[in-house]
């Protein structure tokens, strides 16, 4: 069996795929195989993968849903996954020749200790990295510790340990088609710590049609979603402000669109102060998505 799952969900994307799979097929070990999960493509993505199928270079399965979102596409990748370690590789995006060779190599060193997995790398084309630098002499860190506790920012490459994520799945509201991956990574933070390497794997590209570029809309065409989003990042992040500001806007969604907050779950719940806190500011929020949902709604 192979060792690595390289993951690709994907939506309409068949223009740019080729270069992800012309990455794949460059690499120094083929110790790897590639899952593709499909949300409802309307291109030529299916024939498209077909053709990948047959000239037999990378060994790919390919799973097609109805759209219902990256999220739930991550669901399906954890479920169907049986190798021991999950790499999820967005659709715009390319690998480095050596980069399943540098994440086994790596693994091996550190596979019998107590950890979720390694994160390495993005760059842009020009090489440049995505993220600023690793805190000084942190080598172990929570998945999203690094991100709350040391103000850690930017993109990184995530391989992750299957056997850990399995129980671990992203809610799903079926009339909405987005939940952050934050919602994901919290959940996961205290499970072990993370290995920080510095190679250079993932080389990307933001695209005007993927999800980084459409944030404000995201946050209005999914009120659940991102009400979510936000209760998860008042439960689990680190600074007070932090967690009340999250908590005020997961409180005025709730308000602006009426949700049913016992829909909504982060695994614990804030404490009495971050509620408090949350409730006092949460009119200037109301505004806001206001604003956002008379733009986008």
């Amino acid at each position: 069996m192979k060792l690595v799952t390289v993951f690709t969900p994907t939506y309409n994307r068949g223009y740019c795929l080729k270069n992800l799979y012309d990455s794949l097929k460059e690499q120094t070990s083929n110790n790897f195989l590639w899952l593709i999960v499909d949300d409802g493509s309307t291109d030529n993505t299916r024939s498209l993968i077909k053709t990948f199928q047959k000239e037999r270079k990378v060994e790919i399965i390919y799973y097609y849903q109805k759209n219902s979102g990256k999220h739930v596409a991550h669901n399906k990748a954890v479920e169907m996954c049986e190798t021991e370690l999950f790499f999820c590789v967005d659709s715009d995006d390319t690998l480095t020749k050596n980069a399943v060779e540098i994440i086994i190599k790596s693994y091996n060193g550190v596979k019998n200790d107590h950890i979720l997995g390694l994160y390495m790398r993005k760059i842009y084309k020009s090489g440049e990295n995505v993220a600023s630098a690793y805190p000084s002499g942190i080598t172990r860190v929570g998945i999203t510790e690094l991100y709350h506790k040391y103000g850690f920012f930017g993109d990184t490459a995530i391989i992750l340990k299957t056997a850990l994520i399995k129980e671990y799945m992203f809610p799903v509201y079926e009339e909405e088609r987005f939940v952050s991956e934050s919602v994901f990574y919290n959940q996961l933070d205290s499970i072990a710590p993370m290995v920080l390497f510095e190679d250079p794997i993932y080389v990307c590209e933001y695209l005007p049609d993927g999800y980084s570029q459409n944030i404000d809309r995201l946050t209005i065409s999914n009120p659940y979603g991102s009400a979510t989003l936000y209760l998860s990042e008042a439960v689990y992040g680190e600074k007070m402000l932090y967690k009340i500001k999250n908590y005020s806007q997961y409180l005025a969604l709730v308000d602006l669109f009426s949700l049913d907050k016992n829909r909504i779950y982060a695994g614990k719940k804030p404490c009495f102060f971050i509620c408090i806190g949350g409730k006092l500011i949460k009119t200037h929020y109301i505004k806001l998505f206001r604003k956002m949902k008379k733009q986008y709604g």
